[in-house]
């Protein structure tokens, strides 16, 4: 007890009192770390700062922010148990939206409509958004409190080489969470990086497996080698950003041999800190990271209810050709608010990078009716324009759009999320 009072004096904060947080993320209040009593306020007039919705997993158009400031390490836990509506919860790392990092979120807690999160911080500048599911307002309470616990000063278990953690090997592949937080840099790694962790894959039949980080909160970069101690290793693969230089995702493809070790480094770009997944699994026929199964579902803006794309992601019904198929549905209004939707298909390319843009053309359809009326010579297919699909994780989806039929409007694009867990089994996190 006595070690977290001299923290809390350590990152003291001025002002005995926290107002209630601001609609705007640029002049929030600060959460003392030494009087840490609940906030109450309301996110009823709240609105979201310009690029907040549609970007921010959790932004939904009310939101309320405040800001953490801390001198040291430092674990944070917050909820909004005894709020009167649906509540969601996001704690952020950058100053301005455009380079917002998302550490830790919730949506609802067990046991309520309320939300939870509970996240090691390092010494910097953060902040916590409260908002509403689906656009929900009311009355919040926010309580919080900072400990200087074993959690948050504790390098991970597999921090050094001589310690990895061992990944599950076989067809199924795996995840693991992984963190980077309080990690640290041996002698003889990259000097590019200030924190990294070890992982080991022993390859038990001739093969490629892909490595793959998603859902990063820090940018990340993936090597692989072989070799038996940290001074003779040798690299077999590397990768910092699957889709460019701003992706935080890093994806490398290992030719493996059975009876064969790989370690696996996952490190930190800079001094960059935070969670992430790493997926491992078997490479497609062509050897290359491609796209599966496990990315098809149903994807929707929450922002946007009433609207939504359906994707599935299989093999290419010509037995000769290597690829797969992509089907595309979006289900939304035309300009005069009739329901429609747009279809497509596109053959992918399993040599391109899994999050690479997919192209496709899109249709709509009419003339035919409905039950048993209906005959396929009455529909009248019509070009609709182009759509773009990029993946940017397992769960999340960029919808660019560029209609050509007249009275559609300009082109744009539409960041979507996975609406429900993916089947049982898939690897991808």
């Amino acid at each position: 007890m006595k070690s977290i009072l001299s923290f809390l004096m350590l990152a003291c904060l001025s002002g005995m009192a926290v107002a209630q947080g601001t609609d705007r993320i640029t002049s929030p209040p600060v959460l003392s770390t030494v009087n840490n009593q609940p906030i109450t306020g309301s996110n009823i007039t709240a609105t979201s700062d310009p690029g907040e919705t549609g970007n921010l997993r959790y932004a939904y158009g009310h939101s309320v922010w405040f800001r953490v400031q801390l001198s040291a390490p430092a674990t944070f836990n917050a909820k909004t148990e005894g709020s009167n509506f649906d509540t969601t919860l996001a704690v952020y790392r950058g100053a301005r939206i455009s380079e917002m990092r998302e550490l830790a979120s919730s949506d609802d807690a067990p046991g309520g409509l309320w939300s939870e999160v509970l996240v090691d911080l390092q010494p910097g500048t953060y902040y916590v958004a409260v908002d509403g599911f689906g656009g929900a307002t009311g009355n919040y309470t926010l309580a919080y409190q900072f400990a200087n616990g074993n959690s948050a000063a504790a390098a991970p278990a597999n921090d050094n080489f001589a310690n990895p953690e061992l990944l599950a090997t076989g067809n199924g592949g795996g995840v693991t969470r992984a963190s980077v937080l309080y990690a640290t840099v041996q002698p003889g790694e990259s000097a590019t990086s200030s924190s990294s962790v070890w992982y080991r894959y022993d390859a038990s039949h001739d093969g490629s497996v892909v490595f793959r980080t998603l859902d990063s909160g820090f940018d990340t970069h993936l090597t692989a080698y072989t070799g038996n101690a940290l001074n003779a290793l040798t690299e077999v693969a590397r990768n910092d950003d699957v889709a460019s230089g701003t992706d935080l995702g890093s994806e490398i493809v290992v030719q493996v041999s059975s009876g064969t070790s790989y370690y696996i480094r996952l490190a930190a770009v800079g001094d960059g800190q935070g969670t992430t997944y790493l997926s491992h699994g078997e490479a497609g026929m062509s050897g290359l990271a491609k796209l599966d199964a496990s990315y098809s579902g149903a994807f929707w803006n929450p922002t946007r209810s009433g609207e939504g794309v359906l994707l599935e992601i299989a093999d290419h019904p010509n037995p000769m050709t290597l690829g797969e198929v992509l089907s595309f549905s979006w289900y939304t209004y035309d300009p005069n608010g009739n329901p429609v939707y747009l279809t497509g298909a596109a053959v992918i390319d399993p040599t391109a990078a899994t999050f690479a843009p997919i192209t496709i053309n899109v249709i709509t359809t009419r003339g035919a009716r409905f039950g048993s009326a209906f005959a396929t010579g009455d529909v009248i297919r019509e070009d609709w324009g182009q759509v773009v699909l990029t993946f940017t994780g397992c769960s999340r989806l960029t919808v660019a759009y560029t209609p050509t039929r007249p009275g559609w409007g300009a082109s744009g694009s539409i960041n979507m999320q996975r609406v429900i867990a993916r089947a049982p089994g898939n690897h991808c996190p």
